[in-house]
């Protein structure tokens, strides 16, 4: 035999380890379940899907008053980037986007312009910041169905309307 001893090897000593005893309970999370709770919606999506109720949501007084309007288009953004604020300012619903939420659809138009210059050189991280963001702003159909409403005019969004 070697000069190592085995764990349980026949004719030597077997290793114990002592490891403490676990005093609460571990909860492990498959990956696979994406057991996660939902984001809250905001008191305006609940208005926009008529599901506001006031005993639910709170008294509005304790509840910081947002500047209400879509945001102003900046002046940094050029091209491509300009025509992608327009058109998502036109066709998300109203009082979804507000003042405050200028910067992340400024950095969305700006990915959305690299994006449509050049798709070759666009970054996988590039690729993971504009859906995160896209998910931010309810633009993926998983995020959109979980805000609801329905977009202002449907010739804007570039997409047929399917047959009735």
């Amino acid at each position: 035999m070697g000069q190592f001893p085995t764990l349980m090897g026949r004719g030597s000593k077997s290793l114990s380890f002592n490891r403490p005893t676990l005093q609460r309970p571990v909860f492990i999370l498959h990956k696979q379940l994406d057991i996660m709770a939902n984001a809250r919606k905001p008191d305006n999506v609940h208005k926009l899907n008529g599901t506001y109720q006031k005993h639910r949501h709170g008294d509005p007084g304790s509840k910081p008053e947002w500047d209400e309007g879509s945001p102003e288009i900046p002046k940094c953004l050029k091209g491509e980037a300009r025509k992608e604020w327009k058109r998502i300012v036109k066709i998300v619903p109203e009082g979804v986007l507000t003042i405050t939420d200028k910067t992340i659809l400024t950095q969305y138009c700006a990915l959305w312009a690299e994006l449509a210059a050049d798709p070759a050189n666009f970054e996988t991280g590039q690729h993971t910041q504009l859906r995160l963001i896209l998910q931010e702003l309810g633009f993926t159909p998983i995020s959109r169905s979980k805000i609801g409403g329905k977009p202002k005019d449907d010739k804007a969004s570039g997409f047929q309307s399917s047959p009735k």
